[in-house]
């Protein structure tokens, strides 16, 4: 997909994101008040942490394991343009990956970049993914610059406005700047303390959470493989303590420290965020009590001991609210069945709701929306509804968040605006999105109705032995016209003279074909009289099609003839070959209206 249509649709996804822009105007004021957080997929930490960048006016460092993202890149590009002092630190080992080529461009335009190499470990790498605006603002958590974490991913990210906590972060830049020497200090703010890894021995503090802890310890974890963290959950566990952990399936496949856990009682759920190829649930968050741990760093001990990470424990209530939120919407999508609102004490007026659509057969200029009875969804006015975006690191994904009133119950479908204007409703039923009364966050992941799976009987009972039915048409599913992809039809065994064989295609559709039959040396003859017309229909369920067979217009059989007139006889050529099927737009959208 062209760069061009990805900028246009992220660009319109980011400006239809109606709930980050109160985030997004409390960023841009000069003053904060405390700690605050934004959650993918629920919400758009791009949108937040772009607009945070415009408010920049004297410098901006950014320290990011990768940049990915061509919105970032631009955006610092018009920093840099208007005079605000931009450094750039990304991990060399990452950076050397050919997929990575942000940080040549950044080179190539005099962008001040340094691409760290971790020496520590063979292992080690520069993790952090944070950047320090102007001295007065840190941005930081699991959030990376790229479409995947933008678009997919769980993820979180938090706003710093501490002074102490500020001045640890601009520390630690300069340090991986090579300004500074690397050097031991915890930072201690107002809203709670920074550890950096390896030098400042993070894994300790969260063990020192975790054993004190009297109530709660709720994990979300990409990868969970550290064993003295595992046996202090155990132990959390058997003393009483709520334990639960979420982590991701990629990471859990290859330990068993999150069993240790499930073992002494915890309850331990392994989701798997199938969103894109290389989606995730990549948080790195906790709650434990009072207090929230978070940053970028992986519960792992080369994370722990060699990698540079940051390590935040926040101590602050609205805070604290928002991550169990967070905490229990993940519990709510990865085991659904098991989920309890008021295991957590979710209690919102409203909720984040991430929307997911599967649908490959877009072309340049095509949008995806999704259409539904609230105002929020467009009410039933496709050019209103919620617009999706997708990037190259997710196709065939088209992604984007809204916000519904918690206990509702909204009515919605896909829709596709082709480039031209034409607007195609997805078939079948309408959609629900269903919030439960609490106000729990919701995931919803469905592909686009446009093929149905259609079954293709014919009755031929004079079919002569040696011979294969086959079934050819225009669509590149019954073969383009192509006859050596013709598609064989099966003989049904308890129903002698009858063949049939299956097939998925576009819905609402005429698609032009032809039975023809396949002679044991390879001829093809084509079926006598025009092409016929399969007629799908705009339900989303299957369909049945059953045919007569006519018999081949010429057959060497009966009469002789030149073999060139074997394959398509002039009087029953193609209607045009190669061509694709036609195309009825709906006059019904959706079945509430």
């Amino acid at each position: 997909m062209a760069r061009t249509l990805l900028e246009m649709v992220r660009g319109r996804r980011l400006a239809s994101a109606s709930f980050a822009l109160a985030l997004v105007w409390c960023l841009g004021s000069p003053a904060l008040a405390g700690p605050s957080a934004t959650f993918g997929p629920y919400e758009d930490p791009a949108a937040v942490s772009l607009a945070a960048l415009r408010t920049a006016q004297q410098s901006v460092d950014v320290a990011q394991y990768n940049i990915r993202n061509e919105a970032f890149a631009d955006e610092l590009r018009a920093l840099k343009a208007r005079g605000v002092q931009v450094r750039i630190v990304v991990d060399a080992k990452n950076a050397a990956q050919p997929w990575n080529t942000l940080d040549d461009d950044f080179e190539a335009e005099g962008f001040a970049i340094k691409r760290f190499r971790n020496t520590h470990h063979a292992y080690a790498i520069m993790h952090h993914k944070f950047c320090v605006i102007d001295g007065r603002q840190v941005l930081t958590g699991s959030f990376n610059w790229n479409h995947t974490a933008e678009m997919v991913n769980d993820e979180n990210m938090v706003s710093l406005d501490d002074p102490a906590l500020i001045a640890a972060y601009q520390t630690e830049f300069e340090e991986l700047w090579g300004t500074q020497p690397e050097t031991a200090g915890v930072g201690q703010g107002a809203a709670g303390r920074v550890y950096f890894s390896p030098e400042d021995h993070p894994r300790d503090a969260i063990l020192d959470a975790i054993r004190g802890a009297q109530r709660q310890v709720l994990v979300a974890v990409f990868s969970f493989r550290d064993r003295d963290v595992a046996n202090a959950m155990r132990d959390a566990a058997r003393r009483g303590v709520q334990v639960v952990l979420v982590t991701e399936k990629k990471q859990a496949d290859g330990t068993r420290e999150d069993e240790r856990v499930a073992a002494a009682g915890g309850r331990v759920i392994v989701g798997a965020n199938v969103g894109a190829t290389n989606s995730a649930m990549h948080h790195k968050f906790a709650v434990i009590d009072d207090e929230v741990v978070t940053g970028a760093c992986n519960w792992t001990y080369t994370a722990f001991t060699h990698s540079n990470e940051d390590v935040l424990i926040l101590r602050d209530a609205d805070l604290v609210r928002r991550y169990t939120d967070t905490f229990a919407a993940l519990v709510a999508h990865y085991d659904a069945a098991n989920y309890v609102p008021g295991d957590f004490l979710v209690h919102k007026p409203e909720a984040g709701v991430s929307v997911l659509v599967r649908m490959p057969n877009t072309g340049v200029g095509d949008r995806v929306l999704l259409v539904g009875a609230d105002p929020a969804l467009g009410a039933w006015d496709p050019t209103q509804g919620l617009e999706l975006a997708t990037a190259s690191g997710i196709f065939p994904s088209w992604t984007g968040t809204v916000r519904l009133p918690a206990g509702s119950r909204t009515a919605c479908k896909a829709v596709l605006i082709r480039a031209d204007g034409t607007v195609v409703w997805e078939l079948g039923g309408d959609r629900a999105i269903e919030v439960d009364s609490d106000g729990t966050d919701v995931y919803s992941d469905a592909t686009f109705r446009d093929e149905i799976d259609v079954t293709v009987e014919v009755d031929h009972p004079t079919l002569p032995a040696g011979r294969t039915l086959a079934l050819l048409g225009a669509h590149t599913a019954l073969g383009a016209w192509d006859e050596t992809r013709a598609l064989p039809l099966a003989p049904v065994l308890s129903q002698p003279g009858r063949y049939t064989l299956q097939v998925r295609l576009p819905g609402r559709t005429r698609q032009t074909c032809k039975l023809v039959e396949v002679t044991a040396d390879g001829r093809v003859l084509y079926e006598a009289g025009y092409d016929r017309a399969l007629e799908l229909h705009d339900q989303d369920a299957p369909q049945t099609i059953s045919l007569s067979a006519r018999g081949p217009a010429h057959d060497p059989t009966v009469a002789s003839v030149a073999s060139t007139s074997l394959s398509a006889p002039a009087a029953t050529a193609p209607a045009a070959s190669g061509s694709s099927a036609t195309t009825t737009p709906p006059t019904t959208p959706p079945s509430t209206t």
